[in-house]
């Protein structure tokens, strides 16, 4: 089979080398130059095990993220180094529950207890971290919080992957694979049905196929191209623009890696090599957008003020952790659209926004569209597009 795999990110990378792997053969398309240039790179690269999705009462989120972490390492550890990737996790997330949490520190603790039980009842195994749920509650005064800001803490043994060096493996595994044909520089504009195939156009001009198969692997346009074949929700989503700030930190004065929880906060993830990332949410959320019209990333980029998003960001965090150190150097801000059911943000607490659950791949006959959910589900959904596209052949054939 030759199948079109469209957008180059964390999942549809893991898509087209999964369906290689098959002995297929695969047109990889992405609007950038390269591989994993966007969203996948540039968030805080946390591998969920559902602990801040306290505001989901049915936990239905945390199984999914718990089910997306237990087999990142081992899927992933097909297309670049498990090894590897170990040695970039970050330290284990502390919580920081602030005084004005939308759930209580009492419910939050609740709800990590939930959180072990599930990842208990979870095949396969997280990093290989045989007690990957336990948590401990410590006294954030003595962790260097402000008693004033956070009222309660705790420290998970939740990690972060250094999005970066899986970037750079991923795209040389790509440009790498003969099976695969990556296609650089061309936004997808909308795919067809074609007599015994499907046809993919390009903004371009260009027109290909006819492929057996296409996995929509789009992160923020992918229900424009859903929507042109008919297959437009019924119901609302929102496409959030969320930057964050990457710099380096000094050996001796490492930041934290936390995340506030629960409401309009932020995180800070420290990794080995001595890159921080910074995010606080009402600095870096410069916008959104709930319509099905196409959204160029680079323009909604260039028309923030990065030092602003900088300042700000490093100012808030301090608030809540007054001794984190100045980052050295230039620090890079950057970014993605994040795309999720709901019609309200974040500080709203009957957001859809707190829960990640219905989400996946959908199969259309011979066209799959994924819903990534987040990047810790990413490599399982890329893993079971492949699955659906093969057990589809094997009943043709």
């Amino acid at each position: 089979m030759t199948i079109a795999v469209l957008g180059a990110g964390l999942l549809g990378s893991g898509v087209a080398l999964s369906l290689a792997a098959r002995g297929n053969r695969v047109v990889l398309y992405d609007r950038r130059e390269a591989p994993m240039m966007e969203a996948s790179r540039w968030c805080e690269g946390k591998v969920h095990l559902g602990h801040v999705y306290a505001a989901d009462p049915s936990a239905r989120t945390a199984a999914a993220m718990i089910r997306g972490a237990c087999s990142f390492d081992t899927i992933v550890g097909d297309w670049v180094s498990a090894e590897g990737l170990r040695k970039t996790l970050s330290a284990p997330f502390d919580y920081a529950s602030p005084v004005d949490s939308q759930v209580a520190a009492d419910g939050i603790e609740a709800h990590f207890h939930k959180v072990r039980e599930i990842i208990a009842a979870t095949p396969g195994s997280y990093f290989g971290d045989d007690d990957s749920g336990a948590f401990e509650a410590l006294d954030p005064a003595r962790e260097g919080y402000s008693p004033d800001r956070i009222a309660a803490l705790w420290r998970t043994r939740e990690r972060a992957v250094d999005t970066h060096w899986l970037s750079d493996g991923l795209a040389q595994a790509i440009l790498n694979e003969p099976l695969i044909e990556f296609r650089g520089g061309e936004t997808v504009e909308s795919v067809e049905e074609a007599k015994g195939g499907w046809r993919v156009r390009t903004l371009s001009g260009a027109s290909d196929g006819r492929f057996t198969h296409v996995a929509n692997a789009l992160w923020a346009n992918r229900l424009v191209i859903d929507a042109a074949l008919g297959l437009a929700p019924k119901r609302r989503w929102l496409n959030r623009f969320k930057f964050g700030v990457n710099a380096m930190t000094a050996v001796d004065q490492p930041a934290p890696t936390v995340t506030f929880v629960l409401g309009s906060y932020g995180d800070i993830v420290q990794f080995p090599n001595g890159r921080a990332y910074y995010s606080w949410y009402p600095a870096g959320m410069t916008g959104m957008r709930s319509d099905a019209r196409m959204i160029e990333w680079l323009e909604t980029r260039d028309q923030n003020d990065h030092e602003h998003i900088a300042r700000e960001t490093m100012q808030a965090l301090r608030a809540y952790y007054p001794t984190l150190s100045d980052y050295h150097g230039e620090p890079v801000v950057e970014g993605g659209a994040i795309f999720a059911w709901g019609d309200t943000d974040i500080d709203d607490p009957e957001s859809e926004l707190h829960r990640r659950d219905e989400i996946g791949p959908v199969l259309h006959g011979g066209y799959v569209s994924v819903n990534t959910g987040k990047l810790t589900t990413a490599p399982l959904f890329a893993a079971e597009t492949a699955n659906m596209i093969a057990a589809r052949r094997i009943r043709a054939a």
